[in-house]
């Protein structure tokens, strides 16, 4: 099926099943770079989101325990005043940063639920402290401060680490997954690139075997022709394309120029009932033959009449001699 084929669809066949080939590997790097593109942006999104506003919320967190000792500290209103006033801007901060991270945290919402009622429950510790501080009550202040709201910045530590540490375990999980999705691809993608050379490689010396060979076959033939050899067998090709019509009209040459040999043979022989029948009156080689019979034909018969004519003339002669001879002999 493939041999009947013509060149042009061959050629065009494999060509079409390389870039086929590399169609496939471009939606397969296609994919693969947007699973990659995804599990960076999850990174982004997620545990790189959390890690950075957990910092954030962090250094929010000192500096209201800072503003919490400076209000134990403040030896006037205005100091009081002006600590409270940046304890509860660092408390919008840390909330706001803490939001984020409930938005993009992947793990267990009761993690920052934990942390949330401990900020609420130290809140009222603090107005508690706030209240002591402004009624002059600076040691039941400090003592309040050193005791419970330490302990609850310590709990308030360990639940923004745990989160910590489940954001950077999420965030190794995903760069895994990226590396091995990378790996995974590129593999695939050399053993596409290497199928797309391979199948190449087979379709362009099929390609080039299935034209070549009976093209070599034809050159072979053409000059034994040359060299006047026309015992030529070709050999039978079951073949609709461009080659198995050179082939075809090769043999029809070959059997064109032994009818014209056989022809040239009969007239060596002496032998002018050959007949030729030009295949058109663009034969030049069939009308010429034709044409040679014709005259040969015409000039035998020339030939012919007048040697009938000099036997004519020669039995004259001699009966006429023969009276001569018979009248001088009387």
């Amino acid at each position: 099926m493939v041999n009947n084929a013509r060149i042009a669809v061959r050629l065009a066949g494999g060509f079409g099943v390389i870039i086929a080939l590399l169609l496939v590997l471009s939606v397969f790097a296609r994919l693969k770079m947007g699973t990659l593109a995804e599990l960076t942006n999850q990174l982004y999104l997620h545990p790189f989101a959390v890690s950075t506003n957990l910092v954030s919320a962090e250094v929010d967190l000192l500096k209201m325990e800072k503003g919490f000792r400076d209000i134990v500290l403040s030896v006037d209103a205005e100091t009081l005043d002006r600590s409270i006033a940046d304890i509860d801007e660092s408390e919008k901060k840390a909330k706001a940063h803490l939001d984020i991270v409930a938005q993009r945290y992947l793990g267990n919402p009761e993690d920052l639920a934990a942390i949330r009622e401990e900020l609420e429950s130290w809140k009222g510790l603090r107005n508690r402290v706030v209240k002591l501080a402004k009624a002059g009550q600076k040691e039941e202040a400090l003592d309040l401060q050193q005791s419970q709201a330490a302990r609850q910045f310590a709990t308030i530590d360990e639940k923004l680490t745990v989160i910590e540490e489940f954001a950077a375990n999420k965030a190794a999980s995903f760069v895994e997954g990226a590396e091995g999705t990378a790996n995974n691809t590129y593999l695939l993608i050399y053993l596409l690139v290497f199928l797309a050379v391979a199948g190449s490689v087979v379709i362009a010396t099929l390609t080039s075997r299935s034209i070549s060979r009976p093209l070599n076959r034809a050159v072979e033939v053409a000059n034994q022709i040359a060299e006047g050899d026309l015992k030529i067998t070709l050999p039978s090709l079951d073949r609709h394309d461009e080659v198995g019509n050179l082939i075809a009209a090769f043999d029809r040459m070959i059997r064109y120029l032994r009818d014209m040999a056989e022809v040239a043979g009969r007239i060596a022989a002496k032998d002018l009932t050959a007949r030729v029948q030009p295949h058109s009156t663009h034969d030049v080689l069939g009308n010429a033959f034709a044409t040679m019979i014709d005259n040969l034909g015409r000039m035998i018969a020339e030939i012919q009449e007048s040697a009938n004519v000099v036997a004519s003339s020669v039995g004259e002669i001699l009966a006429t001699t023969t009276q001569l001879a018979a009248g001088i002999a009387e």
